[in-house]
């Protein structure tokens, strides 16, 4: 059964949304195309002078008028919890009160509810927002200890409160939600690895009371918040990549891109040639928006499959990306204490999309010629000296065998001065060469980072 028929008209909708951007922006700069003057900021006009109510005809109460479908309101600045500390007295623990979920109080004005079936008081402490993000969390941080004499672990229960900031950033933030458990030195010297190695905290996130509850164990601590801080376990309320929308993270090819299609699969297609100016010399650039509606057949809720510059299931035709993929630091370290999310080498590959076309580009490590794994006859290369902020200056050049070429990641273009504008064609990301022969490997782990060229 073929799925494009039923989701056209909202194809259809999206994609004229973005043609009419499009047409907008165009405008602006093309003389003779006439321009949509901008919206006022005040639809209420000033009343005549001449107009006055009557009293005797009062006029009726007008209700709000009812949201229209499919427009969004506009989210509300997010509300971040402020630094503070608390102590919670809870109910005198014994054997009698042992239930399944404890009670819980809240820690004072603080967004955390915490209950304990064993100890009878404890400290809570919740860091600012600003402690937060100089700890990479795009949530908010906080400590719970028993500060009621026990000399041992006591397990709790918290509830943690985000309804102040469900809607702080986009990408389904809210259903990313989770807590995660960071070493206390992610406090004073956040910029190190091993104090950002994050131990996930099994974690209940209720979408439609807007809480996190975890259960966790509250180690003895004084009422005091530097002597907490400085030996407790700290709790962070953060992101992962994924939730109940979709996934999030950093995207690579898009299976769309490689989308299998056949004359009986109902697919529509269609072009529209944009005109660019002549060249000087040589053939002018192609230029064209293209639709295809076999291109969002490849499309779930569980990859990111981000729309093109152009609209669903359009693509600016003439374009593309070269981009090398790498692997987790965590795999090449054997200490769990020195985990760490950074990126390392992860060989040579490569993968081209160019021209609504996807392939793999293989390196052969004899000759070291790079060639597409579907091989068409065209020359790929990989070439250094560029100026794009890349490991030394990487760079690819594909020719076709009509002798186009088309570069990637030159950042300059031909005869660029000082001064000129630069593409910014080049994406680089922090990268790490853990073992002997892999590029930046240096004599110790930060010696041996730098920046290599992702896309």
């Amino acid at each position: 059964m073929n799925a494009v028929i039923p989701g056209a008209p909202l194809r259809r909708i999206v994609a004229a949304t973005s043609l009419a951007a499009v047409w907008m922006s165009a405008a602006a700069v093309q003389p003779g195309l006439a321009a949509v003057p901008p919206a006022r900021r005040d639809h209420h006009l000033p009343a005549a002078a001449s107009v006055r109510l009557v009293p005797a005809h009062p006029l009726p109460a007008r209700a709000a008028p009812a949201p229209r479908p499919g427009v969004a309101a506009a989210a509300p600045a997010p509300v971040w919890p402020a630094g503070g500390a608390a102590d919670v007295d809870l109910p005198a623990a014994g054997p009698a009160r042992a239930p399944a979920v404890p009670a819980l109080a809240r820690a004072g004005v603080l967004p955390v509810q915490v209950g304990s079936a064993t100890a009878s008081r404890l400290h809570v402490q919740v860091l600012d927002h600003a402690t937060a993000q100089r700890a990479g969390v795009s949530g908010f941080l906080f400590q719970v200890g028993r500060s009621d004499g026990g000399g041992s672990t006591a397990p709790v229960t918290a509830r943690l409160d985000y309804s102040g900031f469900a809607r702080a950033y986009g990408g389904g933030f809210a259903s990313r939600l989770t807590v995660v458990a960071l070493p206390a030195c992610v406090l004073t010297m956040p910029q190190l690895p091993a104090c950002q190695a994050a131990t996930p905290v099994p974690t209940v996130n209720d979408r439609a009371a807007q809480t996190l509850t975890v259960d966790l164990d509250a180690q003895p601590a004084p009422g005091t918040v530097t002597t907490m801080a400085s030996t407790s376990t700290v709790l962070a309320a953060t992101t992962t990549t994924s939730g109940g929308t979709g996934d999030f993270k950093a995207t690579s090819l898009s299976p769309s891109a490689t989308w299998g299609v056949g004359l009986q699969t109902g697919d529509f297609t269609w072009s529209y040639p944009l005109p660019v100016p002549p060249a000087i010399a040589g053939a002018a650039p192609g230029l064209a928006l293209s639709y295809d509606s076999g291109g969002t057949d490849g499309e779930t809720a569980q990859t990111n499959t981000q729309t093109s510059q152009v609209g669903e299931g359009f693509d600016l035709a003439g374009g593309g990306f070269v981009e090398r993929r790498y692997k987790s630091c965590a795999d090449e370290i054997s200490t769990a204490s020195s985990k760490t999310g950074d990126l390392c080498w992860g060989g040579d590959n490569a993968y081209l999309s160019l021209g609504g076309r996807a392939t793999e580009l293989v390196k052969d490590d004899t000759s070291g010629t790079w060639r597409m794994k579907n091989d068409d006859g065209s020359r790929v290369e990989l070439l250094p000296g560029a100026s794009n902020g890349a490991h030394n200056g990487e760079y690819w050049r594909v020719t076709t065998d009509d002798g186009t070429q088309y570069f990637f990641g030159k950042n300059q273009l031909p005869g660029y001065a000082s001064g000129d504008q630069a593409t910014n064609s080049a994406w680089t990301v922090p990268v790490v060469g853990m073992n002997s022969g892999e590029p930046c490997h240096g004599s110790d782990y930060a010696s041996s980072m730098c920046y290599q060229a992702w896309r």
